[in-house]
């Protein structure tokens, strides 16, 4: 057996830990979560930490889950290695009437205007992680608000595709339930790019 630090109470995001909402538990030796801490004073010296992901009671405070020493609950501390954080606007339709909240994932549609009287809609992107809504980046959020802004969490290719489709037309979110995944269906960045210049007259 081994010592495992483990959340006293309900910690949320942007919480800042200090021992008393911490205990040292006996823990399997050989089951250790990854990033786990042995001692509180592992956690609480060195610096300040701050909750970036909810932790329930007598769950294992692990390290992706709170900063390092001295940091504080940005939004770029939730952003995982490779990836982009990008903003897009939405409005009480776009935005799924308020009902995404961060931690979800959505599709991103476009819809633009072709010619006269013809519109077209295609998917951007497909299974995207909200990283915040306006300013609200807690996971653990669940009153539903109308939101003017969604953070996504894109890597580089896909953040271009997301500029570009929201110069060529308006975007818009569907919300994919939990735990479902699929493939992107629009993989070209060039076919965005080709709507851009058509809708500009450049040749």
């Amino acid at each position: 057996m081994q010592t495992v630090v483990v959340a006293k109470q309900a910690l949320r995001f942007g919480t800042e830990l200090n021992g008393s909402m911490l205990q040292e538990v006996p823990w399997p030796s050989n089951g250790l979560p990854s990033g786990a801490y042995a001692k509180i004073q592992d956690i609480v010296s060195g610096g300040r930490r701050v909750v970036l992901a909810a932790i329930e009671a007598n769950e294992p405070v692990l390290a992706l889950k709170i900063t390092g020493p001295g940091q504080r609950a940005t939004l770029s501390a939730l952003v995982k290695p490779g990836m982009k954080a990008v903003t897009i606007r939405v409005n009480d339709v776009e935005g799924v009437g308020g009902f995404v909240l961060p931690g979800d994932h959505v599709d991103i549609v476009l819809t633009r205007q072709v010619e006269k009287g013809n519109a077209t809609t295609q998917v951007v992107l497909q299974n995207t992680r909200v990283l915040a809504v306006d300013q609200t980046a807690d996971e653990r959020a669940a009153k539903a608000t109308v939101a003017k802004s969604v953070t996504l969490e894109v890597d580089t290719v896909d953040a271009q595709k997301l500029w570009l489709a929201s110069s060529v037309g308006s975007l818009s979110l569907l919300l994919r339930k939990a735990g479902e995944t699929a493939k992107y269906v629009l993989n070209n960045i060039h076919l965005l790019e080709e709507s851009y210049r058509r809708g500009k007259g450049i040749q």
